[in-house]
């Protein structure tokens, strides 16, 4: 809040160059985000203030989310980096960026971070390096997620995604699946896919279905009713009693590991390793409220669900379409964060309508794919 309320005092560009520039002991949330207000701004001494201060230090990784944060604001001013930012200073941070992202040497964490960067660059060299990633089923889960998060803009998305479908991991087709289903012309390729056999009905999680049945996009929805019939309901309640055996099986945190994986937990949940993504609860806040608690949630997800938890459907001007949690809104713009962690922003005057879905994004319907012991193994 103590942040928050700082960089709302800096009302205009001139207020939040000075901060800039008088930012010795500043913490890097507070930087990220007044880097972020200065992309808004547009203003071009104000841009260059956050520019030559990451050049002057060498891109560091401080520095690769410093230009990343300057770049989604000017994202939504509708400018491009290379709009406000002169060539012979970019370029090179650019080219240092590239290198990182094809370098398989530095932590995929940070190939992630640069790779957010390239995809609010968008030049043709930066969306090959996103490209090649993606066709790259050696690079690490994090780093692929990122590189089809940043191809959300091309008009190419769905022929690239599905053409490199059978080399997803889960936790990447999850990403792959929100950049798919965003827009109504993917979610129709996504679904004559899926009627052709070229990718896995079982792919799309009950969630997604249910988005697509639902779809605005007439044709979509059709398609989507034919694929996904729509599901029985089911006393939710009783499907968590039938598991409660799995409370007293021993189980094992090594198959564990793997349920959290395979189950998709890890789309939406943080272990304590570090793994996973902040979109609901993380498993250490599970862990506290006891496993007969995260039994009923696993199997009944939607009967109570924290208010910043709850799910909301936008659709936009563009006639984009994203479902999450609302990770972060202020007067003018709203940050919506998806499964697998990819989040996008937009201004509040680009959102054609917004729903609030009364539920989570967590799907109902893990009965038909864990046993007993696997919740046993998870709860370990």
């Amino acid at each position: 809040w103590a942040l928050a309320f700082a960089l709302h005092e800096l009302s205009t560009p001139e207020a939040m160059t000075k901060a800039w520039r008088t930012r010795r002991e500043a913490p890097p949330a507070f930087l990220e985000g007044l880097a972020e207000m200065i992309g808004k701004t547009g203003e071009r001494e104000a841009v260059a203030a956050v520019v030559e201060s990451v050049a002057a230090s060498g891109v560091t990784e401080a520095g690769e989310t410093l230009l990343a944060a300057l770049g989604a604001g000017l994202r939504a001013k509708k400018l491009t980096l290379a709009q406000a930012i002169p060539k012979e200073k970019l370029s090179p941070l650019l080219q240092l960026a590239r290198e990182t992202a094809a370098d398989p040497k530095p932590d995929a964490a940070r190939r992630a971070r640069v790779l957010r960067l390239l995809a609010l660059d968008g030049s043709d060299h930066s969306l090959a390096a996103i490209r090649a990633l993606i066709a790259d089923a050696r690079a690490p889960d994090a780093v692929r997620q990122s590189a089809v998060a940043g191809l959300g803009s091309q008009e190419d998305a769905a022929s690239l995604l599905l053409a490199q479908w059978a080399t997803f991991s889960p936790a990447v087709k999850t990403t792959a699946l929100t950049v798919l289903t965003a827009r109504p012309e993917r979610a129709l390729a996504l679904l004559q896919a899926i009627a052709s056999g070229d990718a896995p009905k079982e792919d799309v999680p009950l969630g997604s279905a249910r988005f697509l049945r639902e779809h605005a996009d007439a044709k979509v929805a059709e398609l989507a009713a034919k694929i996904f019939p729509a599901p029985e309901a089911v006393d939710r309640a009783k499907i968590v009693k039938r598991y409660a055996n799995s409370l007293k099986l021993t189980g094992d945190p090594a198959r564990g590991a793997l349920v959290y994986k395979n189950a998709g937990c890890i789309t939406c949940h943080k272990a304590p390793n570090g793994e996973g993504f902040d979109v609901g609860p993380d498993l250490a806040t599970f862990k506290t409220a006891g496993d007969a608690s995260i039994l009923a949630n696993l199997f009944n997800p939607n009967a109570e669900v924290a208010p910043n938890y709850q799910a909301f459907a936008f659709s936009l001007a563009n006639g984009e379409s994203f479902t999450g949690i609302i990770a972060a809104e202020d007067r003018s713009d709203v940050t919506v964060r998806a499964a697998g962690g990819l989040e996008r922003s937009f201004p509040r005057k680009e959102v054609r309508s917004m729903k609030g879905l009364r539920r989570s994004l967590m799907l109902e319907g893990l009965e038909n794919a864990l046993t007993e012991q696997d919740v046993a193994d998870l709860l370990a």
